[in-house]
């Protein structure tokens, strides 16, 4: 379940901007490093003019030049909402266990086929061109 939260932005007190996963709204993403000494426990909202809570773009293009564009296009919160966990497969951000299944089944499937191909085992002799009933040649996803 971890791999695939990230963070939701609302006025980015309680998010740290080289620990937390919140560059992207879809995928877990955070600004590669390394921090400085004076930024590696600094938060979201420190890149925010304190009372307008816009972007300090100079505060932005001196810490995180990279990320600039993508750091521009999240909106935080003008009314001071709480950063908030976010599970990204789902467009509302909230879980479902029909989500996590789907993830976990996913995963599942990726690791099954990966095991299947370290084992030095040629699929496209062995069993795909083997002349067997469908079924049977499906013990392992095609590639």
């Amino acid at each position: 379940m971890k791999t695939q939260l990230g963070r939701a932005i609302g006025n980015g007190q309680n998010t740290r901007i080289w620990d937390d996963l919140w560059l992207s709204s879809s995928i877990p993403l955070q600004p590669m490093g390394p921090p400085t000494h004076q930024t590696h426990e600094m938060l979201f909202s420190q890149l925010l003019c304190p009372r307008s809570f816009t972007w300090n773009r100079e505060k932005i293009a001196q810490i995180l030049p990279a990320y600039e564009d993508t750091i521009l296009e999240i909106i935080p919160s003008k009314l001071g909402a709480r950063d908030k966990y976010a599970w990204l497969p789902s467009k509302t951000g909230d879980y479902s266990a029909k989500s996590g299944y789907h993830i976990a089944n996913e995963k599942n499937r990726k690791l099954t086929l990966q095991s299947c191909n370290q084992q030095g085992f040629n699929w496209q002799k062995e069993i795909w061109k083997t002349k067997t009933a469908p079924k049977v040649n499906s013990s392992c996803v095609k590639q």
